[in-house]
């Protein structure tokens, strides 16, 4: 039977010639089968995805649940409900537009109007709407007249009420503005827009750098437009630099700028040691130093001149004087010595005063080099 099958455990599996008059009963089930819904409108566009049910059986009953599209109406409900004829069994929705116009009928042609024979026929008349009419020159317009530069910065804009024949006249008028050069015209007839191309001026600028006492150390020249905003680096110059990189400057005058930069001298490496030094230096108390050796002139020549011999025969008396000091008033050679030793300064004195001058020294070298670092960046 088609669309249904048996079930096999009904047929027996050995058959008897006694079996022939006996009657054995089968039992059939329906086929499952599926039911796919389209829908579609009067043109057969689809509107939205097809539905599948797939849990029906062959002369079973099928329900869609109505539809609902936007704008839409369903022309065929009668379809929402029905019988499973087929394993697969397709069923279409049509819908309408809700929001189109229904077609009005045409209306039937006029019958042709019989001619009067008692009257004669005119002439025909041109028609008076086919007449082209002539433009009204008085008919005023409301322009928008632009100036702008050829980059399309807008510099000025007014908007004048004009007739035909006084927008004409603007075509020929010289428009001059300061700091900019008149290029072209272009006029927009749509939108009743005239604009008027500039070119900017070029103005010159004049770059100077002078030390800190107003002495001129370099000059030239750059280039810039009118109304522009123009940067201007500061020149590199050897053995000096610039307190300040850069500077911007409106260019907002047709006469030469002047853009001057200050520089002071580079340090070296050198001249911050040797400043830091002298500054660490006045920093140390002064029982701290180093004392140098100090010897009494004096008192060591009148030493040389007590201890030479006698060029020849006795000793003279200032030569005993010298021999025996008991006798001598003046001091000789070794007090002299010993004098000298007692200004010397002691060895611990010395030693602290040689470290913290070696540690100095180390401590301006690192600072000048770190100072010499932060200037080159």
């Amino acid at each position: 039977m088609k669309g249904y099958s048996p079930d096999i455990t009904d047929i027996p599996k050995f058959i008897t010639p006694n079996m022939a008059n006996q009657q054995h009963q089968l039992t059939y089930y329906a086929e499952v089968a599926k039911v796919i819904v389209n829908y579609v409108d009067q043109t057969q566009q689809k509107l939205q995805s097809q539905t599948i049910l797939d849990k029906g059986t062959i002369d079973g009953k099928y329900q869609i649940d109505n539809p609902q599209i936007s704008d839409y109406e369903l022309l065929n409900p009668d379809k929402l409900t029905g019988s499973i004829t087929q394993t697969e069994q397709i069923i279409t929705l049509k819908f309408k537009n809700k929001t189109e116009q229904p077609e009005k009928d045409p209306k039937p042609d006029p019958e042709p109007e019989q001619p009067d024979e008692t009257k004669p026929e005119k002439p025909d008349q041109p028609d008076e709407d086919l007449t082209p009419e002539e433009p009204d020159l008085k008919k005023e317009l409301s322009v928008t007249i632009q100036q702008l530069t050829d980059s399309g910065k807008l510099l000025q804009q007014e908007v004048r009420q004009l007739t035909d024949e006084q927008l004409q006249e603007l075509f020929h008028q010289q428009w001059a503005l300061t700091g900019y050069q008149f290029n072209r015209y272009q006029y927009d007839d749509v939108n009743q827009v005239l604009k008027i191309i500039y070119h900017p001026c070029s103005v010159n600028v004049v770059v100077v750098a002078r030390d800190a006492l107003g002495n001129q150390l370099t000059s030239e020249r750059v280039t810039g437009e009118f109304g522009s905003s123009l940067t201007i680096n500061a020149p590199i110059i050897k053995g000096y630099q610039a307190k300040v990189q850069s500077q911007i400057i409106q260019v907002a005058s047709l006469k030469p700028a002047e853009v001057v930069f200050i520089y002071e001298p580079e340090t070296t490496m050198e001249e911050i040691i040797k400043s830091d030094k002298v500054e660490a230096e006045s920093m140390i108390p002064e029982t701290a130093k180093a004392k140098p050796l100090q010897v009494d002139n004096d008192l060591l020549s009148t030493a040389d001149q007590k201890i030479k011999p006698a060029s020849k025969g006795k000793p003279t008396k200032a030569a005993v004087k010298f021999i025996n000091p008991k006798r001598s008033s003046k001091p000789n050679s070794s007090q002299v010595l010993k004098r000298s030793a007692k200004k010397l300064p002691q060895t611990s004195e010395a030693n602290i005063g040689g470290l913290l001058t070696v540690l100095g020294t180390l401590t301006l070298m690192e600072i000048g080099w770190l100072k010499l670092k932060s200037k080159r960046k």
